[in-house]
């Protein structure tokens, strides 16, 4: 178990490469991958906007994604007015971020550069706002992004609304509580 203090915050996460040559370790019992990253997260700062910015445009051209484009980088900057961003860098390289409404404990954004996908930073980031916000938490996600679906799944988030957009994409409510 890890213990949270305050940001920035240093942490091993365990990399699984898919490399069909490397060994696995076994670690009292469990198999992990002899490659560690340190990964730090600490909060956005204004300068970060324009790395923020990429991640999330790079994301939402996927296939998961319906509706409305990435739009501009102002566009962005109104979607997380009020919000709380956190960054996660792995090398002092931007990983992916994670930005909150705090007065409603809503995970607005969950993003993840593709360089870094499947390797522990997405649950990290949502590790550190269960510990650092008033729980539930609760995010909205299109229900054609089943990559995202899963994801929330497995980190304990559970489906408890669906509905649809005036443009007619499907979404799924989902919450984080107390386990």
């Amino acid at each position: 178990m890890l213990l949270w203090q305050p940001v920035p915050i240093k942490v091993l996460l365990e990399v699984w490469t898919g490399l069909a040559d490397f060994k696995l370790l076994n670690f009292n019992g469990a198999h992990v991958a002899p490659f560690l990253y340190m990964a730090e997260i600490r909060k956005y700062k204004d300068s970060d906007l324009t790395c923020i910015f990429e991640i999330y445009r790079e994301s939402r051209q996927s296939k998961y994604f319906t509706g409305s484009t990435a739009g501009t980088i102002n566009d962005f900057l109104l979607q997380i007015e009020d919000e709380e961003i956190y960054l996660a860098l792995v090398e002092e390289k931007p990983a992916g971020f994670i930005s909150v409404y705090p007065s409603q404990s809503f995970v607005h954004h969950l993003y993840v550069h593709s360089e870094y996908r499947n390797r522990g930073i997405g649950r990290l980031l949502i590790d550190f706002v269960r510990n650092k916000f008033e729980l539930p938490l609760s995010l909205k996600c299109e229900t054609v992004n089943k990559p995202a679906i899963t994801f929330y799944k497995n980190t304990g988030w559970k489906i408890f609304k669906k509905g649809s957009e005036n443009d007619g994409t499907e979404y799924i409510l989902m919450t984080l509580d107390l386990d």
